[in-house]
């Protein structure tokens, strides 16, 4: 859709004088499909758009973007949609599998406030839902492998005390054995003194 060269730009991450340098390649009379046309200034406030719906449709590489551009965009308004819920408290933070997902729509795609202005107002709430989910399941994730730890350290001492009992039992059954014998070895010897 039409749009101004300094939103393109900010979409960009990049300077508006560097799109212009793009957008320059494209209105050259050989090609000529991004309008203004050539011979015209453009200013961060020059509306672009591309002039030739046929080329839309049949450029390969461009559908791609357009659909990957698609994809990106319903993530983010169900990020944004979520955030929204969330900070109403109608929702809760996101887990596994969406929070993965998101993440990886985040880091793939690393969009902007500019970019996300396009398609919902509220990019820093969501991206604080994002975060704050991120946060809750990692310390999720901490306070169960200090259970685990925990319940680990408890088997372990258990273990010790266990083998320590046995031990404690072995050497009483080991004096108790001995005195046994002891007791049978005086007793025969006193049965043979008496014969």
């Amino acid at each position: 859709r039409p749009a101004p060269l300094s939103e393109v730009a900010a979409v960009a991450g990049v300077s508006w004088e560097r799109v212009a340098e793009v957008v320059d390649a494209f209105r050259r009379p050989v090609r000529s499909f991004v309008t203004p046309r050539v011979g015209e200034t453009l200013y961060p406030n020059t509306r672009l758009d591309i002039t030739h719906e046929s080329l839309i449709s049949n450029w390969r590489r461009l559908d791609g973007w357009a659909q990957t551009e698609a994809k990106s965009a319903e993530t983010y308004r169900l990020l944004e949609q979520s955030a929204r819920r969330w900070k109403a408290g109608q929702s809760a933070l996101w887990g596994t599998p969406d929070l993965d997902l998101a993440l990886s729509w985040k880091q793939t795609e690393n969009p902007t406030a500019a970019w996300a202005e396009r398609y919902a107002p509220a990019f820093d709430q969501a991206m604080t839902f994002l975060d704050e989910s991120k946060a809750a399941r990692d310390r999720d994730a901490l306070e169960r492998e200090q259970q685990i730890t925990e319940r680990q350290r408890l088997r372990r001492h258990q273990l010790a005390a266990t083998r320590i009992a046995a031990g404690v039992l072995l050497i009483r059954l080991t004096i108790a054995l001995a005195s046994l014998r002891f007791m049978t070895a005086a007793r025969d010897e006193a049965f043979a003194q008496r014969t």
